[in-house]
């Protein structure tokens, strides 16, 4: 397993879209024309009301604000093109351990940063852009305030 940063996005109030086919496509049709299927360094996995994203590549410390960044940009972008459509999400911005393996099949994705996030993103009461406040250190670029009371 390596470690890496992952951002985990959950579309909320999938189950209520599922029985509009028109909504649905609506929704993955804006997903499928993100910037983040067009940028080399990153890998895209959906399925059905979640997105995950993350860098395949070992990333240097110094350098990972930019992922960050970029992982920031992706989610600013979905709400850009989601505004006014009822549409609404919450990501969660990560870095742990988990592995990935594009197999003949199918691509097998585990690990702890992953449950991580799942969970993170789904005890979180509101929508929006989530970073564990660890991570938030490599947010150099985006304003943001601590969850914490």
């Amino acid at each position: 397993m390596k470690k890496r940063f992952l951002l985990y996005l959950d579309i909320l109030g999938f189950r209520e879209l599922v029985p509009s086919f028109n909504r649905v496509m609506e929704l993955f049709y804006i997903v499928n024309s993100l910037s983040v299927h067009k940028d080399a360094g990153f890998k895209t996995i959906v399925f059905s009301d979640t997105l995950l994203v993350y860098n395949p590549a070992d990333i240097p410390e110094s350098s990972r604000w930019i992922e960050v960044m970029f992982l920031c940009e992706y989610v600013q972008e979905l709400l850009h093109r989601t505004a006014g459509r009822g549409l609404s999400f919450r990501a969660f911005i990560t870095y742990g351990e988990f592995y990935v393996e594009e197999l003949k099949h199918l691509n097998a994705f585990f690990g702890p940063a992953f449950l991580t996030a799942h969970d993170k993103e789904r005890s979180i009461k509101c929508a929006g852009l989530f970073i564990d406040d660890y991570r938030k250190r490599y947010n150099l670029t985006f304003s943001n305030r601590s969850t914490r009371a």
